[in-house]
């Protein structure tokens, strides 16, 4: 019986096979998950990833504000200070800034030696400094001004240490109508609405309110100046000014003083200014301090302002204050409220506190 020998393939044949072969070992290792296995895909696994829920890399500060037309200041000449902003410059007096502000700038630390001020006591005037080392406020250190805007490595407030906008505010956001019309003396508007002792025809004292809130976008990082409260005369302005604006950025804030946005106070013939703004970005915060950014007292009182602390270590026991100011002779204060935000771990609670 014949046996039939299979002739050898041609080598070319052979090569293509065996590239053939090859390929299908790959496609086997590299091919669908097994069955019972489910691919989330790049997207959702990123969404279920342990770094989404415990994210421990604090987030960048946002950017400052842009800095006053003025050059950038020296420790000596501006500051009456000794030293330099590349190194450290120690300011042993208090100063009385003039104009439009002043910015400090430079790779070094700044350090206000016990109970000295840097002053600057114009609405809207701008303090502000991005110092690549630390800001040291000493004991009894304070810093007065419209619009305060710090940023260091680390900035610390030692006890009784005071940075105050207080009724300093510059004009609040065009298009809103936190300033109170008429000569009812009525309270500014910003975080919540200023108080009104006058009722129109129709209306109730619940349905009567003088400037309304406004900045709702800027919650989480605010910026706006509070509102100035009505007056009740035309010729003389009785109102209260609105709270400034302050803003804190560093790796470590050490809080053991007290931050100020609050609105101005209008007295008997004129309604109580809003509060203004307060925003604190850091990596870690500790100490006790005082932040507050509350309306101002007057006929009728200022809405309250906007604090926000957006801290990813919070080691502190600071006291937050963002109410309304107080009003004479009405028995309700209305719908007089601030608004505090603090985001440590990326959860955002917003709490409204009459």
């Amino acid at each position: 019986m014949a046996h039939h020998i299979p002739l050898p393939l041609p080598l070319p044949l052979r090569r293509r096979l065996h590239h053939l072969f090859i390929l299908a070992l790959l496609a086997v290792a590299s091919g669908n998950p097994s069955p019972g296995v489910y691919d989330r895909g790049a997207e959702e696994a990123e969404a279920y990833s342990i770094l989404t829920f415990h994210d421990y890399t604090p987030p960048p500060p946002p950017a400052l504000p842009p800095p006053p037309a003025a050059p950038a200041a020296t420790c000596a000449g501006d500051l009456g200070g000794v030293g330099d902003l590349d190194t450290r410059c120690v300011v042993p007096v208090s100063v009385r800034l003039e104009g439009g502000g002043v910015f400090i700038s430079g790779n070094g630390s700044l350090q206000l030696l016990d109970g000295v001020s840097v002053t600057c006591q114009r609405p809207g005037c701008v303090v502000s400094a991005n110092l690549s080392g630390d800001i040291r406020f000493g004991h009894g250190a304070r810093v007065v001004a419209g619009w305060v805007s710090l940023a260091a490595t680390n900035i610390t407030l030692g006890d009784d240490a005071v940075i105050d906008t207080t009724a300093l505010a510059g004009n609040p956001p065009d298009k809103t109508s936190g300033v109170p019309t008429g000569i009812y003396g009525d309270g500014g508007g910003h975080g919540g609405r200023g108080a009104s002792c006058y009722v129109n025809k129709g209306q109730t004292q619940e349905d009567s309110w003088g400037g309304d809130t406004y900045a709702w976008s800027e919650l989480k990082t605010p910026n706006s100046y509070g509102s100035k409260g009505g007056s009740t005369s035309v010729e003389k302005d009785y109102g209260g000014g609105g709270g400034g604006v302050v803003w804190l950025f560093a790796d470590e804030i050490v809080m053991n003083g007290t931050v100020i946005a609050n609105g101005g106070n209008g007295g008997t013939k004129g309604g109580g200014g809003s509060g203004g703004s307060i925003y604190l970005k850091a990596a870690t915060m500790q100490g006790g301090g005082k932040i507050s950014a509350c309306g101002g007292n007057g006929l009728s009182g200022g809405g309250g302002g906007r604090v926000s602390i957006d801290v990813f270590s919070r080691h502190d026991d600071t006291h937050f204050f963002v109410h309304g100011g107080g009003v004479q002779d009405v028995q309700t204060m209305q719908e007089q409220l601030g608004h505090f935000m603090k985001k440590y771990l990326r959860v955002l609670l917003l709490a409204t506190i009459t």
